[in-house]
């Protein structure tokens, strides 16, 4: 039945408006066991929910030195410099979620295949919470190893408090500081996720992101200093979010994040524009394309020469 009510959505997004389609397409991903993007969002976490996560049992950080980036002031639309500046010669080719990664799996031979120099894992509680607990520390070691930054993104579940997402972090800073070049804060926050056999959560609004996204970086700036505090995530609909979320106040953030999917909504050119105007890199960090990579139809992926304007391009493996 999930295979008919799939073929029926996407057969149907043929002939809806952009805004019918993007509905459909948010309530389609919206459920890890339904789609192949979703099983990867689960680990884009959305923490608000009225429960508090407990750390208990959970092993303490790993000591494992690694090469730290250079500690940068937070960021606002006056204060303009950065950790890595807008115009900045420097293009970074990253991979992300290289199958069995958050399970502990060697990365080396997908780092080799992009020459990559950044891979990026989401940790979340959707499609069974993978990597939560630690186990994604061995790919990290071998990808350090093998000479690649690492960017370690975030989601808390939209129904949590910022509180909530801000414990959320730390617990998973806790396990994963030692690696982190950068840490995404949030994880397509805009659109609706959901667990199995629970309601699903609602999107954030750019409010409530602002506020979890304060509290969030507290904590990286406390047990990640040295780390890049990558803000918004967002997917490619995510043009008005991110500008609100802005200038609600996202202070601290050094990069302007977003998944250069190609669809019908904002160009990559407006992102590069908004993160600019407050002094930010734009980084794209999922959406390239290349070998192995997660390819939907109705949003697919870019070449390079398309990503020109993103500082980091990452493609989203499957």
């Amino acid at each position: 039945m999930r295979k008919i009510t799939a073929a029926i959505i996407l057969a149907g997004l043929l002939f809806v408006s952009p805004a019918a389609a993007k509905a459909a397409i948010h309530h389609h991903r919206s459920r890890p066991v339904h789609h192949r993007k979703d099983p990867v969002h689960h680990r884009k976490h959305r923490h608000r929910g009225r429960q508090q996560a407990s750390a208990a049992g959970r092993p303490g950080p790993v000591n494992v030195p690694v090469r730290p980036a250079p500690e940068a002031p937070p960021v606002t639309r006056s204060n303009g410099p950065t950790l890595l500046s807008p115009q900045s010669p420097m293009r970074m080719i990253g991979i992300g979620d290289p199958p069995g990664c958050l399970n502990g799996a060697d990365p080396t031979s997908y780092i080799r295949t992009y020459a990559a120099t950044v891979l990026r894992i989401v940790l979340s509680q959707y499609g069974g919470a993978p990597g939560t607990h630690g186990e994604a520390i061995p790919c990290l070691k071998a990808a350090t190893a093998a000479g690649a930054r690492v960017e370690i993104g975030i989601q808390w579940r939209s129904v949590w408090t910022p509180a909530q997402a801000a414990d959320f972090v730390r617990q998973q800073l806790a396990f994963y500081a030692p690696y982190a070049w950068a840490v995404g804060l949030g994880n397509e926050q805009d659109l609706d996720w959901g667990l199995p056999g629970q309601p699903i959560d609602a999107p954030q609004t750019a409010d409530q992101y602002a506020a979890d996204f304060q509290a969030a970086a507290q904590v990286v700036a406390t047990a990640a200093p040295r780390a890049v505090r990558v803000a918004v995530e967002g997917s490619p609909w995510s043009l008005p979010f991110s500008q609100q979320a802005l200038a609600d106040g996202l202070p601290g953030a050094q990069a302007l994040a977003f998944h250069a999917y190609g669809v019908e909504a904002a160009t990559i050119r407006d992102f590069y524009n908004l993160a600019t105007s407050y002094g930010m890199p734009l980084w794209c960090t999922e959406g390239l394309d290349g070998p192995g990579v997660w390819v939907d139809p109705r949003y697919p992926p870019e070449s390079s020469a398309q990503l020109a304007d993103c500082q980091l391009a990452v493609a989203w493996l499957n």
